[in-house]
């Protein structure tokens, strides 16, 4: 008799309100360890009840086990988020027990998060305040909050792991379809980070009072905080993690002191969980930093085994397949992400497979974006050749509001995934780059990573690089002006989205017009200086740029963001950057 299995997938969010609620790096890193945390928890929590009820238990996704979970990699970078915020597992039981198990382990995460909330109240708020009402509302809020999913299907043969896996993601589907959205009853005022829930206070508010009485009260009782998270020095404890005027509900409490947290629960010592880096920190004097969202490509038909892993033999079974790009999204992740980011001197806010978030100070964003990129699709490193990856940079001023600069990014990678070669109709592995100026002008382009010239395939990243070079050290800018003045009115004054074609039906004639003109303009402004540029060069990059790009009206914002960057990278336009 062929015993019983099951397929579980378990998913804790909301992941992007989640993280997003952030009004500085160290909110945004909380939020993201915070899931990975309970994600962590979770999986844990599956592994000892199938011990306790004798069934198996195999992750399938992430590549976990109980092994994995305390390895030296793990206790090496303990405050790395590299578990994602779902995970599929094989249960040797029956439907019935892994619903159980999965309810058990709802039951695990919301105690942890809760667990998170009332230890920040205790760290923060000294005896003689009311935390008892605190953590009745954060029991609340930690309930409706949290939006926990999960779903089972039989798995009769492991030779039928595709077809189960495909009716176990309807299931989750339609579970998150028909859930029921809790209400979020407001009786004070709402947290100053996430906008969303009650700011935590140890007094009621009675219904007649006004704003001022509650607002007084919310100052009064956060007055109370201990002096360590009161005080603002720059490198003392508690760094002033909680300015005057923040008032923050549980959840946003817990993430913003989540550091002593996790120091515990970790068992670490107090050079773990340091201070989190500042954008002010990450820009330093250029004032500018990069934020990186990156995402892969067609990753459900890798999974599904329709992509092939390079260097694998296939068998027969498609969860094979799916077990070895686990382990290579989880290699990727954990091994490959983590000393890039650090190489550049960067902030790794999280990296779950194939997803990565980081922010990096502006000399190094384009030389880490083409090596992870490029290690995405290392067999060694990735999942191989034929795997793509698209990615929003966004270049933001330090002062930006990172909640503005955060939804550029993630605006940024959608941006890049709707992306459509000019040529080669081939769709995705593009990246988006966005400027935003402190003036508050905005730029943005769309480019593949590779592109093809007069001398063969070159990457992109490496062409921008060496514009924004040349524009910040040997030549000036003039010509980005000069080229605008003479295309711009040809451009359709009704229909911006059309590449310029003043001969449509001879586009190759249009595109050596094009290369004549910028050869002219780069040799004109082109500096008296001992160091010379290779315009033709330059010209030949630059017109296959043009190729590239949606229209010309994008082009120019594209050598607009060259110039500015080269201007704050270099120091000759730094005014000019905004």
């Amino acid at each position: 008799m062929t015993k019983k299995q099951s397929l579980l997938v378990f998913s804790i969010g909301p992941v992007q309100s989640f993280i997003a609620a952030a009004r500085k790096l160290e909110d945004l890193w909380s939020g993201s360890y915070v899931l990975s945390y309970l994600a962590e928890s979770g999986i844990k929590r599956l592994f000892h009840l199938g011990d306790e009820q004798g069934l198996s238990v195999e992750m399938v996704y992430p590549a976990e086990t109980r092994e994995t979970l305390q390895d030296k990699w793990h206790e090496d970078h303990v405050d790395i988020a590299s578990i994602p915020n779902r995970f599929v597992a094989i249960v040797g039981g029956n439907q019935i027990k892994t619903a159980e198990m999965a309810r058990n382990i709802a039951e695990t995460v919301k105690g942890e998060m809760k667990r998170l909330c009332v230890e920040a109240i205790a760290l923060v708020f000294p005896e003689g305040v009311n935390r008892e009402r605190m953590n009745q509302v954060a029991d609340e809020q930690v309930e409706k909050a949290l939006e926990l999913f999960w779903a089972t299907e039989e798995l009769s043969d492991l030779q039928q792991f595709e077809s189960a896996r495909a009716q176990l993601e309807k299931r989750l589907a339609a579970a998150k379809n028909n859930r029921q959205y809790s209400a979020f009853c407001q009786t004070g005022l709402i947290c100053t980070v996430c906008s969303q829930r009650d700011a935590l206070c140890d007094e009621e508010f009675a219904e007649n009072e006004t704003i001022g009485q509650m607002t007084a009260k919310l100052r009064t009782t956060w007055e109370k905080r201990n002096k360590s998270l009161k005080q603002y020095t720059r490198g003392e404890p508690g760094e002033g993690r909680i300015k005057a005027g923040e008032y923050l509900c549980a959840i946003c409490l817990g993430k913003r002191v989540s550091r002593e947290f996790f120091r515990k629960e970790k068992n670490v010592d107090g050079n773990t969980f340091n201070r989190f880096e500042s954008t002010i920190d990450l820009a330093g004097k250029k004032s500018y930093y990069a934020v990186m969202a990156m995402d892969g490509d067609n990753m459900g038909a890798w999974f599904s085994g329709e992509k092939k892993l390079p260097g694998v033999e296939q068998s027969d079974s498609q969860l094979d397949s799916y077990r070895e790009v686990s382990r290579r999204l989880g290699f990727f992740a954990k091994r490959v992400v983590p000393s890039a980011v650090k190489k550049y001197d960067g902030q790794l806010i999280y990296a779950g497979g194939d997803d990565i978030l980081a922010m990096v100070p502006l000399s190094g964003v384009f030389a880490l974006a083409q090596e992870l990129r490029q290690a995405f699709s290392d067999p060694e490193k990735g999942l191989g050749e034929q795997a793509t990856a698209s990615m929003g940079i966004v270049i933001a001023h330090q002062k930006s509001p990172l909640y503005n600069t955060l939804d550029w990014a993630r605006a940024m990678e959608g941006v890049a995934k709707q992306y459509v070669h000019t040529e080669s109709k081939k769709e995705k592995d593009a990246f988006s780059l966005a400027y935003l100026a402190r003036s508050g002008e905005i730029r943005y382009v769309t480019l593949p990573w590779v592109f093809v010239t007069e001398g063969g395939k070159r990457s992109m990243v490496s062409c921008v690089q060496e514009l924004v070079q040349e524009l910040g050290r040997n030549m000036s800018s003039t010509f980005i002006y000069s080229f605008g003045r003479a295309f711009m009115p040809l451009l359709g004054t009704n229909d911006y989205s059309r590449k310029l074609n003043i001969f449509e039906k001879d586009q190759e004639k249009n595109e050596g017009l094009l290369r004549m003109e910028l050869e002219r303009l780069l040799a004109r402004a082109e500096k008296q200086s001992d160091q010379k540029i290779d315009v033709s060069r330059m010209a030949d990059c630059l017109t296959s740029i043009h190729r590239a790009v949606a229209s010309t009206l994008q082009f120019i914002h594209f050598m607009e963001i060259a110039r500015n960057v080269g201007g704050i990278l270099y120091g000759s336009r730094v005014n000019a950057a905004g």
